[in-house]
């Protein structure tokens, strides 16, 4: 996702220029729609980490602590890429 708006970026870079505040945004939105999707995108994430774990443990066919271990390595590496590059992509 970070690539992609990276990608964003380079062709237009006033496409993550937005003159409404998130005040007024979700203003529009009852507090119930946006717990419900707060709640929606919490269970994804989790579902997507899990989705990580396994494909990971499939495709090395790790299995106990070295398995944790490269999968807490990897995210913390991925994290901090996307991080950087989120930080990059909204100065």
């Amino acid at each position: 996702f970070s690539i992609e708006l990276l990608f964003i970026k380079s062709i237009s870079p006033d496409f993550f220029v937005n003159s409404m505040s998130t005040k007024q945004l979700l203003g529009h939105y009852s507090k119930i729609t946006i717990s419900l999707w707060l709640f929606f995108e919490w269970l994804m994430e989790i579902w997507l980490y899990r989705l990580y774990f396994v494909a990971l443990e499939l495709a090395s066919g790790l299995s106990g602590t070295r398995l944790w271990i490269s999968y807490i390595v990897g995210m913390l590496v991925a994290q901090t890429i996307c991080y950087n590059l989120s930080l990059y992509l909204f100065r």
